[in-house]
């Protein structure tokens, strides 16, 4: 266990120093001249507006930053050749093998792949998870800030978003799997840690 903890870390440390030096870079791309006229916290609607809107002097200043991607796919937490567990909804949807064969034992094989892939909310408790505690670990850790993918690509979502579609109604861990407000409960341990979030 401890062991597993150790490699979490040094890949967090080495995926974090990675980003630093690619601000660095980026902010050197994205310097203007004196004469250019930039509206603080305006971004126009166009790709050169957004790629050089630089970043929050805080981002930059940060040695070490935490992703969590944790959702439905943790469930399976199976990963194919191309090694991400959270495009686990993808795989199904693309008929890769190993992972329909990962899915029979969650989910009727004859139904059809979005109600396979939503029977997994039923297997995802998160019956030992305490925010506290994955705040304290990322204090520890040295992390400055945290960010969360509160909603992947399968539309499954961490925080109650009363969803508009008449058949997703649950399609959140708020009313479905967990039933917590997993964006909530991290977003508050973590900000009382002196964390970004």
């Amino acid at each position: 266990m401890k062991l597993k903890w150790c490699i979490t870390i040094i890949c967090l440390l080495i995926t974090g120093n990675n980003l630093a030096l690619a601000q660095k870079k980026s902010n050197k791309k994205t310097r203007r001249s004196a004469t250019e006229q930039v509206v603080p916290g305006v971004v126009q609607p166009t790709w050169e507006s957004i790629n050089e809107r630089g970043y929050p002097q805080w981002f930059s200043d940060a040695k070490l930053g935490i992703f969590i991607h944790w959702g439905l796919y943790s469930v399976p937490a199976y990963a194919g050749k191309e090694g991400y567990a959270e495009w686990f909804y993808r795989g199904i949807m693309t008929n890769q093998k190993g992972r329909l064969k990962v899915m029979r034992h969650y989910a009727d094989s004859s139904a059809s792949v979005f109600d396979q892939y939503a029977a997994l909310k039923d297997h995802w408790h998160a019956e030992l998870w305490n925010p506290d505690q994955w705040a304290q670990l990322f204090k520890d850790a040295g992390a400055q800030y945290i960010l969360l993918v509160t909603k992947h690509h399968d539309g499954y979502c961490l925080w109650d978003n009363q969803s508009t579609y008449d058949e997703r109604k649950d399609w959140n861990s708020v009313k479905s799997g967990p039933h917590r407000d997993i964006c909530a409960e991290l977003s508050e341990a973590v900000r009382k840690k002196g964390i970004r979030f």
